[in-house]
């Protein structure tokens, strides 16, 4: 991955979660960039997220994944979908260029999913859950039992060495499940993943 789009990328992570923000949830991926672009973070505790899908249009005659060759998939860039579509891929032995990637945000993708201008769309809750139910709609495979989705409290390594207390409470009083302590983020499939795609 480029300094200058793990740059970029981190800064939108970060803006989402605020400039001033110290600690934060939010799913793995754009943490990943972000410490990409030498952001010193640390994964705090683990927050299971809701499903994520990769859904086809209706009429679509796409049964299986390695139909998706040759087909026009879209996804968010560098989000959870992202990933999905890439072990999707690698499930069916295919290769990410095998397919036509479109990065698109779930505004457009649904616009795209809407008029046919896509084969498939990789996307998570509640677009996930609300466009599965639309007429023709079918789903081709969803996340569990290929890339579990979870969510992550993410923090600066200064703000948890100087808080630990304050960091635990956040934690302990989440209205979500969380588990384990504050570690640096291994370097998981995810990103061997990733870096054979060029990201």
């Amino acid at each position: 991955m480029s300094s200058g789009r793990s740059s970029s990328l981190a800064h939108r992570f970060w803006r989402r979660c605020g400039s001033e923000a110290s600690i934060s949830v939010g799913r793995r991926y754009p943490a990943i960039f972000a410490q990409a672009a030498k952001s010193d973070l640390l994964y705090v505790a683990a927050v299971p997220s809701g499903a994520s899908a990769i859904l086809l249009p209706a009429g679509s005659p796409l049964q299986t994944l390695p139909d998706l060759k040759g087909k026009r998939v879209a996804f968010a860039r560098g989000s959870g979908a992202h990933n999905l579509t890439i072990a999707a891929l690698e499930k069916a032995g295919l290769r990410f260029d095998d397919i036509q990637a479109i990065a698109l945000a779930p505004a457009d993708a649904a616009a795209a999913f809407e008029k046919g201008a896509i084969d498939a769309w990789t996307i998570w809750d509640p677009f996930y859950a609300l466009y599965e139910t639309r007429p023709g709609v079918r789903v081709l495979v969803e996340s569990t039992g290929i890339a579990p989705q979870n969510s992550f409290f993410v923090a600066t390594r200064s703000f948890v060495e100087t808080n630990p207390d304050i960091t635990a409470k956040v934690i302990t009083n989440s209205p979500r499940s969380v588990t384990g302590p504050p570690r640096i983020a291994p370097k998981s499939p995810t990103r061997h993943r990733w870096h054979r795609h060029g990201l």
